[in-house]
């Protein structure tokens, strides 16, 4: 309890500290920004149904739950290591801010329809397609969270989980699953040079 609240006292009364955690508030809040835009134009984009090569020789299986549920249980664990050890949050929001502006800026420049436009209830056209989200943030936090091996295991296995899901369930092309591995690696390594501070606060947090 005691390391716990030090946590917290340092972030509101160190000023460096403080700062990173702003930087992280706000990349955060940009990703969201633009995420919300970017959703609004595809959102009226009717694009073509591709074919692919995984997709043609794949059963299409009913997959809304766990495909939903994993939404949730990714943010509330990115929330809870962040909460628990403060010093981790700054690179978090900094990281998923910019996964998001990155997403972002790849979801409005092709225009293709889902690939089974009746498996999707509402929570977004389906058309948000590259590159996969639960793919990506779970390899993220992966990386993210690499020094702990319980953690970079439970990540991994979830990105992998979710690679078979969004197939299985026809959500995405397998353009969309294979190179959200590539960006998000490509994503971590920026984030981890420009945002050393942030990055080495993380390292620094006991993990």
């Amino acid at each position: 309890m005691k390391e716990f609240l030090k946590g917290y006292k340092e972030v509101f009364t160190h000023k460096r500290t403080l700062q990173n955690m702003l930087i992280g508030l706000f990349l955060f809040l940009f990703g969201l920004f633009v995420s919300f835009f970017a959703y609004e134009y595809i959102a009226t984009i009717k694009g073509p149904v591709a074919e692919d090569i995984f997709l043609d020789n794949l059963p299409t299986l009913y997959v809304a739950p766990w495909f939903f549920f994993s939404i949730f249980f990714m943010g509330a664990v990115a929330i809870i290591l962040s909460l628990v050890r403060p010093k981790r949050a700054p690179f978090v929001l900094i990281c998923t801010g910019i996964f998001f502006a990155i997403r972002s800026f790849f979801l409005i420049l092709t225009h293709l329809s889902p690939p089974d436009i009746q498996y999707y209830y509402g929570m977004s056209t389906g058309a948000d397609l590259f590159f996969s989200g639960h793919v990506g943030y779970s390899f993220l936090l992966a990386l993210m969270f690499w020094k702990n091996r319980f953690f970079r295991i439970l990540f991994i296995a979830l990105s992998i989980m979710m690679a078979a899901l969004v197939l299985l369930g026809h959500l995405h092309y397998s353009i969309d699953v294979f190179a959200a591995y590539f960006i998000v690696y490509t994503i971590f390594i920026f984030a981890k040079r420009i945002f050393k501070s942030e990055y080495d606060m993380l390292i620094r947090s006991h993990l």
